[in-house]
């Protein structure tokens, strides 16, 4: 049932950027949340008061190197930390196994600033 109400999230947030989740294709780290896959190196799911809050994929995707393959939280959880406290999981668990990143510069994390409350502005 969490992989399910996990699934339902990431496809919330999927959409408010217009794109279509695809579960059992390009969005299948999230959609066999759960399942034993070779590629995965940690699974996070946020839960509070019985209620998934969010959830963090995180994968191997060359020698070495770890992926953040979907982090996302309920949007009427967003801004209390839970991504926050997800990611920070996440890259624990990948440094734990010696991962690392190769150079990314994505736009996600440009301009954010931990613990100020708010959420970076849209570039």
């Amino acid at each position: 049932m969490t992989g399910r109400r996990s699934c339902r999230i990431a496809a919330t947030g999927m959409r408010e950027f217009g794109l279509e989740p695809d579960f059992h294709g390009l969005d299948a780290d999230l959609g066999f949340l759960g399942e034993e896959r070779p590629d995965v190196v940690a699974e996070f799911v946020a839960v509070a008061e019985n209620a998934v809050r969010g959830s963090a994929v995180l994968t191997v995707k060359a020698e070495a190197i770890g992926k953040l393959s979907g982090l996302y939280v309920n949007p009427v959880h967003r801004g209390q930390g839970v991504g926050r406290t997800l990611l920070k999981a996440a890259v624990d668990a990948g440094r734990s196994r010696g991962l690392g990143q190769d150079g990314y510069r994505g736009p996600a994390l440009r301009g954010v600033r931990l613990g100020s409350g708010r959420r970076p502005a849209r570039e």
